[in-house]
């Protein structure tokens, strides 16, 4: 159970800046290209991303998930 409406309601810009600044950086950053692309893919990405800087990220604990089985 991650929240609900009223938890969610809650939320404000400066929660979700708070979260972008802490856990969206390049550390550990995947990414995956899909589809026909035109032009040097890696120096693509390389002159887009390559400014990208950022804390190094912490890791998020996310709550265990009890499954049921299947019936």
């Amino acid at each position: 159970y991650l929240g609900d409406s009223e938890s969610i309601a809650r939320i404000t810009q400066k929660d979700l800046l708070d979260y972008y600044q802490t856990y969206v950086t390049p550390a550990h950053a995947r990414m995956a290209i899909v589809g026909a692309y035109e032009g040097d893919i890696k120096e693509i990405v390389k002159n887009t991303l390559e400014d990208w800087s950022g804390n190094r990220a912490q890791l998020i604990q996310y709550p265990t998930l009890e499954l049921s089985p299947s019936q």
